[in-house]
């Protein structure tokens, strides 16, 4: 609707690329949000488990999207991760328990 408007206005100008580039950065956020529903469902809607576990995830695989750029992590990033690895463990202890 923002785009409308300023089409209308003549304030912006209508490319294709940007069409493209909505869509395909718009599939994954969509099975972004499709996949935590689902794991929402799978652990009874304990969302006290599910969202620290789906942001830790994303702070462990950060690294990765970024390591053909600019390298492996430095050493602050390393004790970050190693942190979000441990704090990934402490929050799905009971779960660990609960299947073993």
């Amino acid at each position: 609707m923002l785009l409308l408007a300023r089409l209308t206005k003549g304030g912006q100008q209508f490319a294709t690329k940007n069409l493209v580039a909505g869509i395909v950065l718009g599939i994954p956020n969509y099975f972004s949000i499709y996949f935590l529903i689902m794991a929402l469902g799978n652990f009874g809607n304990d969302g006290a488990f599910v969202y620290p576990v789906a942001n830790v995830a994303t702070i462990l695989l950060g690294p990765w999207g970024r390591l053909p750029v600019s390298g492996a992590a430095r050493h602050p990033g390393r004790v970050g991760l190693a942190t979000a690895v441990v704090a990934l463990m402490l929050i799905s202890y009971q779960e660990i328990v609960a299947v073993l």
